[in-house]
């Protein structure tokens, strides 16, 4: 066996090794394997046989990472787009994927799941509610949710904002 087949088969373990760790993108493959400072022409070969072989596919690697995401915290779909391009998915695919994975999924329920743990009930006084609800807001916005839904959301899973009593109104005076 040669010089350059003994590298391209070290390539091509390597590449298999990481993959079963996780599925990967074909950037995120390739960025790992130039940091072991493999030879761009062997990873070019490596890569092209494993996307023959069916292990590297940037539709699956995609899919089930936001199958991942929504399991374990639901956000917007600004949020996974950004997750992705990350991950080394091209807008399209990244945009064929989210398509396909939202296309029945309501923002407001995945909102309101994000929020599975928040507090709400026994809020008695009006700066107890803000305080609850911007911190709601706050972690929606991160997540990638729109104004209107946050709005929505937070009174849905907060209850109503309590009514201020006369007694902290002379307070603030």
């Amino acid at each position: 066996m040669s010089n350059s087949d003994q590298q391209s088969a070290r390539a091509l373990d390597f590449a298999m090794k990481l993959l079963t760790k996780s599925r990967l993108s074909e950037r995120s493959l390739r960025e790992k394997l130039v940091r072991q400072r493999i030879a761009e022409d062997q990873i070019d070969t490596a890569i092209e046989t494993l996307k023959q072989r069916g292990f590297i596919d940037d539709m699956k690697a995609a899919r089930s990472a936001v199958e991942a995401w929504l399991e374990r915290q639901p956000a917007d779909r600004t949020h996974y787009e950004s997750k992705l391009h990350k991950l080394g998915i091209d807008r399209h695919t990244a945009s064929s994927v989210l398509d396909e994975v939202l296309e029945h999924r309501s923002r407001i329920d995945d909102a309101v799941a994000a929020l599975k743990g928040t507090p709400s009930a026994d809020v008695r006084t009006l700066k107890e509610w803000q305080t609850r609800a911007r911190r709601a807001a706050g972690k929606l916005a991160r997540l990638g949710f729109d104004e209107d839904t946050i709005e929505l959301v937070v009174d849905q899973v907060l209850g109503p904002q309590p009514e201020q009593e006369t007694a902290d109104l002379f307070e603030n005076e």
